[in-house]
């Protein structure tokens, strides 16, 4: 990658510094609307430019690695990241970490957020590796950043309370992986084998654009979750699938969603016969590119029924069958949903 040199650089900082006041983040950081609610901290510079130090974390001698400004950091700081390529990074403090350019500023291995830490933003990155990002703190926000990950992209099945907006999800085994209570928005989930698996409930899940995933949204034992304004389109591959509910998936509301030319299934399910309760998910609303007819459409999956017990002892082993079965969206949109940004 061509640098430029650490001089001009600076001083293009410099003025700009001078300009906003030297307690706002420079203007070439991304915009993050929920910083540190009581943030008073101090900034903490690093570029991988300064190879020869000495290093001090200030604009004229920043750190060379992320790790050492975290390390140096309190709750309540901003850690400031050139353009560059870094290694991995492990946040323990409640502090502010941003990229200069999300396509320009590398991290390319491994990056996670402390278990118990609380109240930290990641901005401005693109973030890969085998796992990329793993989030183990609450209220915080993962936003404008480029997540790739060979396996797990964004992973937060076990904490709640946070907000993943603005990033592109790329390339993952899972693209994203959640617990409950957090708020997914205007992010573009593409090309993964999941989009997003949801274990947990009370996400609000809104503004989304699937795009080329083998399934691009899984609820296995999710409750309580709302999909709406989504964009599914051209989940294509041969068992593509744009959402899957499974077992013990209940009270999900699915609606005023784009399902378009998705190659397999619009919406499967593989659910227990309990589950299929009037109210327990609700599928409504939505637009289907593929469904031309009136009144509800159908879709079709399987529920699985209990049958009795087999007693080899000391267990008792239940068996179950399964048979194919049709649920409807029972008001389907006419027309596709206008979802900004999305076509």
């Amino acid at each position: 990658m061509d640098k430029k040199p650490l001089i001009p650089k600076w001083s293009a900082i410099g003025v700009i510094l001078l300009f906003l006041g030297t307690s706002i983040i420079p203007a070439t950081a991304q915009n993050m609307d929920n910083l540190l609610p009581t943030s008073k901290g101090i900034t903490i510079y690093v570029d991988d430019d300064n190879v020869l130090g000495p290093w001090d974390g200030t604009l004229s001698h920043p750190y060379r690695t992320i790790q050492d400004g975290l390390n140096v950091s309190e709750n309540g700081d901003t850690v400031y990241v050139f353009n560059g390529t870094y290694d991995h990074a492990g946040i323990r403090h409640s502090i502010n970490l941003v990229g200069e350019s999300r396509k320009g500023t590398i991290i390319t291995s491994y990056t996670f957020i402390g278990n118990g830490v609380n109240w930290v933003n990641i901005s401005g990155f693109t973030i890969k590796g085998d796992y990329a990002l793993s989030v183990d703190g609450e209220h915080c926000c993962i936003s404008d950043n480029i997540i790739q990950g060979r396996y797990s992209g964004l992973e937060s099945q076990y904490t709640q309370n946070n907000t993943f907006k603005n990033n592109v999800i790329a390339n993952c085994g899972v693209g994203l992986w959640i617990g409950g209570y957090n708020e997914i928005v205007n992010n573009t989930i593409i090309n993964n084998t999941v989009g997003i698996h949801c274990v947990n409930g009370n996400n609000e899940i809104y503004n989304n654009n699937f795009t080329q995933n083998s399934n691009a949204l899984n609820l296995a034992s999710s409750y309580n979750n709302v999909y709406r304004n989504n964009f599914f389109k051209n989940n294509r591959k041969s068992d593509a699938v744009g959402v899957t509910l499974e077992f013990f998936g209940i009270g999900n509301k699915i609606h005023e969603n784009n399902f378009i030319k998705n190659f397999y299934y619009n919406v499967g399910f593989s659910l227990d016969l309990s589950d299929l309760s009037k109210d327990k998910n609700i599928i409504d609303n939505n637009y289907w590119s593929r469904y031309k007819g009136f009144g509800s459409k159908p879709l079709s999956g399987i529920v699985t029924l209990f049958v009795f017990y087999i007693h080899t002892y000391p267990f008792w082993i239940p068996i179950y069958i399964t048979v194919p079965w049709i649920i409807c969206d029972k008001n389907p949109a006419q027309e596709p949903y206008d979802i900004p940004g999305m076509s």
